[in-house]
């Protein structure tokens, strides 16, 4: 019978010539982020996906060199393909349409943006608690999904240092009005 979803392919089909793309093995280097459950179940179908497939991408050297170790693939059957970013970002947007992001975002200062889940391995803390050391005063985008835990723990921290006129949440925004909001 075929496998579970839980794998990207079924081992029934190994001798058809497979490719498989492997973003990241952080679950390995920050156990901490996952419940144990989840890292055994990433582990085993990451592992077992490399050693089936016929050919492994990862999206960084980085990844490649923790395939590598972590998992013994000879490093020639593994290739580097960066990811690529959506169209939009490719061409500045006019003045206006600038202009107009700018207003409708109230954003009236320079700032730094975060595109993310709130989540650890995304740093979000820690770009709220460096925003407190610089000596500008910048705003901090934080564009996300909703996840009101998260949310919560985030919060209590911009509370605590003072910075909530200076961190705004931006949930449920359209992509397109991203590249408008760069300068």
């Amino acid at each position: 019978p075929p496998r579970s979803t839980l794998f990207p392919y079924t081992t029934l089909f190994r001798s058809i010539p497979s490719v498989v793309t492997i973003h990241d093995l952080i679950f390995r280097h920050f156990p901490e982020n996952y419940r144990t459950v989840d890292r055994r179940i990433y582990d085993y179908k990451f592992r077992r996906a490399c050693l089936d497939a016929t050919r492994v991408i990862a999206i960084s050297e980085k990844t490649k060199a923790d395939i590598t170790s972590d998992y013994g693939i000879d490093p020639e059957k593994i290739d580097v393909v960066y990811q690529g970013c959506d169209t939009i970002f490719r061409h500045r947007p006019d003045d206006a349409t600038i202009a107009e992001t700018r207003r409708l975002y109230g954003l009236d200062r320079p700032y730094i943006i975060s595109v993310g889940t709130l989540e650890p391995r995304k740093n979000q803390l820690q770009a709220v608690e460096g925003l407190a050391a610089l000596s500008l005063d910048p705003e901090l985008l934080v564009v996300r999904p909703r996840d009101a835990s998260a949310r919560r723990v985030i919060d209590t921290v911009i509370t605590r240092i003072r910075l909530t006129e200076r961190v705004k949440f931006l949930e449920g925004k359209p992509l397109a009005t991203l590249p408008a909001g760069r300068t």
